[in-house]
């Protein structure tokens, strides 16, 4: 029997299923997918997507935008795997490796919930947060002109993505 050192697990649990993410592969234990596939990520995107009670298909669609399902990418900011998380914003979600793809989703979701919460709902700010920052928002006072794109773009595919699930 192969021992895994403690640290090297993450054990995220909802109210309807488990899943483990180990550093080398991500396993999953229940919450099968409804609908077709869209990625090798959907176990990942659907269980993020109830634990943050979010629309599975916002989380495809900032992937698509963000890396194009890439889990290696890495912005000239900074910003790193399939999400792009920025270095800080990664830690304070709890991710320790940015281009594991489960930590990556996972953290990113969890962020999309926390932006969401603080502008109640208000989807073009959530994602105008996300790409551009929080401070960013503020100082425009709503969406910056850096991000317009970015919101536009992510919420098309999310209608696409949408249409997708539901075969």
């Amino acid at each position: 029997m192969k021992l895994i050192p403690l640290l090297s697990i993450l054990l995220f649990a909802s109210t309807s299923c488990a899943t483990i993410l180990t550093p080398a592969k991500f396993k999953y234990n229940k919450c099968p997918v409804d609908g077709p596939r869209i990625s090798k990520y959907d176990e990942i995107v659907h269980d993020s997507a109830r634990e943050f009670k979010l629309d599975p298909a916002l989380i495809y669609s900032v992937i698509e935008t963000e890396s194009g399902f890439n889990p290696r990418a890495k912005s000239h900011a900074g910003a790193k795997g399939l999400m792009q998380l920025m270095g800080p914003t990664a830690r304070k979600l709890g991710v320790r490796d940015p281009y594991h793809p489960a930590q990556n989703i996972y953290g990113g979701a969890k962020y999309l919930r926390m932006l969401y919460d603080e502008y109640d709902g208000n989807l073009s700010l959530v994602l105008a947060s996300y790409n551009a920052g929080p401070n960013a928002v503020r100082r425009h006072r709503g969406v910056p002109p850096a991000a317009k794109k970015f919101v536009r773009k992510v919420m098309k595919l999310k209608t696409k993505y949408q249409q997708k699930m539901r075969g």
